[in-house]
């Protein structure tokens, strides 16, 4: 890939990023797929960003206490995986 103003400002982020990190337009695509709690409730945490990690874990295998830092807190990561599990998003 070759970098370019519109490559570089796809890929910014305000961490470090991984190789199985989803760029806005695949996000896009998978959004629509997960569950998220009902609108009653505020979601504390960046689901694109929850998303990443679980995505994290299943790219690499490592286990989610091992995930890094830079991520959400392992228990959304949990909570989150284990919904989108459940409901087949994964396969």
């Amino acid at each position: 890939m070759h970098w370019n103003e519109g490559t570089m400002t796809q890929y910014t982020s305000s961490r470090a990023r991984f190789e199985s990190d989803l760029v806005d337009e695949e996000w896009a695509l998978v959004e629509p797929c997960l569950s998220f709690p009902s609108k009653r409730g505020r979601l504390k945490t960046d689901p694109c960003e929850v998303f990443n990690a679980a995505h994290c874990m299943l790219h690499t295998g490592c286990q989610l206490r091992a995930i890094p830092l830079c991520f959400p807190s392992s228990a959304s990561v949990q909570y989150f995986f284990y919904l989108w599990h459940r409901s087949g998003v994964f396969d």
